[in-house]
């Protein structure tokens, strides 16, 4: 048996099983970049000679990306639980909701009572406790309040922390509002999760079981967009194609502003960042093949190089009329990169 096939039996495989299932439950916005790198990797990797090493990589590459998730071995099999029984982080009858509950009602934003009966009612009690969860949890990013880039917390541990960021204050919220009877559900798009309520009244336009209701989004602004999946204790709905939260994804300018956010007071590093990653880029895209002249290797290594210090210079300075097109960008060009070095057309363009 060939040492690829070997290797590929014995980590790729195991490992690519993983990831598939690491995909299936997770969020479905890493669903779309998993997804989305997985068809770049196959795209620009694949060759029916160096098919095990190519689904090899491709299983690392994922993996890599799952660790720049959640990169705490400690934390993953209580998130992948939580991803895998989403209900299990909304908890309306936790001693904990009970007290926030008590909490609230002695709070200075508590206005009731409230008359649930109509319109008005309902949305100023929803009002009043969005106030009142933003005093309760201050916002903390999860790389501060957890050492990981992602966490998904149980309403409990954002209480007994009492700060969270946006994922913690949407299971409390919603978890709150099922005690309270609210038809609410965890909503999360473009990197933000928050709080979906169906209020009910004569004047709303949309029925459900005889009943007529309209949506109210909580902690939400427009840049955020409409959701790509709600859930709750008991139900997950995705409440549009799967293909329209990619391409919504992909236009996002969310990323390129957040590469010219760290990038742009770096900017004169941009080389050296360039040399150091075109070397690994190069390095992981030709491994472990062997070449004739060493300088094979160091041509590809330069052209990664080049290419990738042009791309993140480009972002950086990026005009905000084209953040749009920045994701797309990115991962065409790496893409293409990759499928130039795998098939070594710089080197067969020098060395014939």
């Amino acid at each position: 048996m060939r040492k690829s096939k070997q290797i590929f039996l014995y980590i790729g495989l195991p490992l690519l099983i993983f990831m598939i299932f690491i995909m299936a439950i997770y969020y479905v916005i890493h669903l779309l970049w998993y997804l989305t790198i997985a068809i770049v990797t196959l795209l620009s990797l694949y060759r029916k000679e160096r098919k095990y090493i190519t689904l090899t990589k491709l299983a690392l590459v994922l993996f890599l990306w799952f660790l720049f998730i959640c990169w705490n071995p400690i934390y993953w099999p209580q998130q992948i639980y939580r991803h895998l029984d989403r209900g299990s982080v909304i908890t309306p009858n936790a001693q904990c909701i009970i007290d926030l509950n008590i909490n609230f009602t002695n709070s200075v934003f508590y206005h009731g009572p409230y008359n649930r009966s109509t319109i008005q009612g309902q949305l100023d009690q929803l009002s009043d406790i969005q106030d009142f969860i933003d005093q309760r949890i201050p916002y903390v990013l999860d790389s501060v309040q957890y050492g990981v880039l992602d966490h998904v917390p149980i309403p409990a541990e954002v209480l007994a922390t009492g700060q969270d960021d946006c994922d913690g204050m949407a299971v409390v919220t919603v978890s709150l509002l099922t005690y309270l009877n609210y038809s609410a559900y965890v909503a999360e798009s473009d990197m933000h999760w928050w709080t979906y309520v169906k209020i009910y009244g004569e004047a709303l336009n949309s029925s459900i079981r005889g009943r007529t209701y309209t949506v109210v989004y909580l902690n939400w602004w427009d840049d955020i967009g409409e959701p790509y999946v709600i859930f709750n204790q008991t139900t997950v709905i995705f409440p549009q194609p799967l293909i329209i939260s990619w391409a919504h994804q992909m236009t996002d300018p969310y990323y390129v502003q957040y590469i010219q956010e760290i990038g742009l007071p770096f900017i004169g590093l941009v080389p050296i960042a360039a040399l150091l990653v075109g070397f690994l880029f190069a390095f992981g895209v030709s491994f472990p093949r062997t070449y004739p002249k060493k300088r094979m290797h160091l041509a590809n290594m330069l052209l990664a190089s080049l290419v990738l210090g042009v791309l993140l210079f480009v972002l950086i300075v990026l005009p905000s009329n084209l953040l749009n097109c920045g994701t797309l960008m990115l991962i065409s060009t790496i893409g293409i990169l990759a499928f130039i070095i795998e098939r070594d057309y710089l080197t067969k363009l020098i060395w014939k």
